[in-house]
């Protein structure tokens, strides 16, 4: 009866670590008895001061009296076993991204995802049909969009469906090689 929610990025201080432990923190205190477990997946992959150590993040969890809430698993090159064992996959940027891999991966693996709605990321998803937005930083928001996520197995279940269909109709690595080859075709024609 666990929810697994986990974040799943690299130890980057902007991939937002600390507002997902507040918001563990946050939810612990509201809802004491909700059965939901934490996860940082991931690591400091690029050696840089701009990337927090597992002990930095352990010991912020331990700040926040969570530390027996949230559980840590090291960089995984395959990711995909990884969201397929979450309930609710976290993007926690609190700056805006490019992209959001991570985002579109956890969406083809079928899972509930909370994201940080700025950037590319929101061109990803539609909030509330196959994930669910939050204001960057907000762990307010955040902490609220897992709540709701953890007592509603049918949302999670919708938004994961959901999710993946996005995944295949926009995501999918042979549809868009054909969706490229049509632009190109149209440049080479000299068609607008």
């Amino acid at each position: 009866g666990t929810v697994r929610a986990g974040l799943v990025a690299t130890y980057a201080k902007w991939k937002g670590h600390l507002t997902v432990l507040d918001a563990a923190a946050r939810l612990a205190a509201e809802s004491p008895g909700l059965p939901v477990r934490w996860y940082v997946v991931g690591g400091p992959i690029y050696h840089t001061a701009a990337q927090f150590s597992e002990a930095e993040l352990r010991a912020a969890a331990a700040e926040r009296g969570i530390a027996d809430r949230v559980g840590f698993v090291g960089f995984t090159a395959d990711p995909a076993p990884v969201y397929r064992a979450l309930d609710v996959v976290v993007h926690a940027s609190t700056l805006p991204e490019p992209f959001g891999l991570t985002v579109v991966e956890a969406m083809a693996c079928g899972r509930a995802v909370v994201v940080s709605a700025a950037g590319g990321a929101v061109e990803l998803f539609i909030d509330g049909h196959d994930a669910l937005g939050v204001p960057p930083g907000d762990a307010a928001g955040l902490a609220a969009a897992v709540d709701r996520l953890s007592r509603d197995a049918a949302l999670r279940a919708r938004l994961g469906a959901n999710a993946r269909r996005t995944a295949e109709a926009r995501f999918d690595a042979a549809g868009y090689g054909r969706r490229l080859l049509d632009i190109y075709a149209e440049l080479v024609a000299g068609e607008p």
